[in-house]
């Protein structure tokens, strides 16, 4: 194979699994984990939540909300379980450092277990 072709495949093969791993722009939830603290935000009027934070069997902090519309963006974290329509409705985050856990769900009937 010419090596042009190979270095073009090579990075469309990179390009590709970027954009697997990106978590979705359009999410309505966010996790982000800072300096010992994880936040799980989802304060629009779009989502009725019921988050659930535990650990799974890894030992990390699992946030999972089966009813977020438009799925969760786990930023540092990794992606976890994914509902039948392809959004990421569950971020698990590394336990090591973490001191709290905060969850903003805004002003709806959402529930946190």
């Amino acid at each position: 194979m010419p090596e042009p072709l190979r270095t073009a495949l090579a990075a469309a093969t990179v390009l590709a699994v970027g954009l697997l791993a990106a978590p979705d722009a359009s999410a309505h939830s966010l996790v982000r984990p800072a300096s010992g603290l994880i936040n799980y935000i989802s304060a629009d009027a779009t989502s009725l939540n019921t988050l659930t934070i535990g650990l799974d069997r890894s030992g990390r902090i699992a946030f999972r909300d089966r009813t977020v519309d438009g799925g969760v963006d786990w930023g540092d974290c990794e992606p976890g379980e994914v509902d039948r329509a392809g959004f990421v409705v569950e971020a698990l985050c590394p336990r090591a450092g973490v001191q709290r856990v905060r969850g903003d769900l805004g002003e709806r009937e959402d529930r946190v277990t």
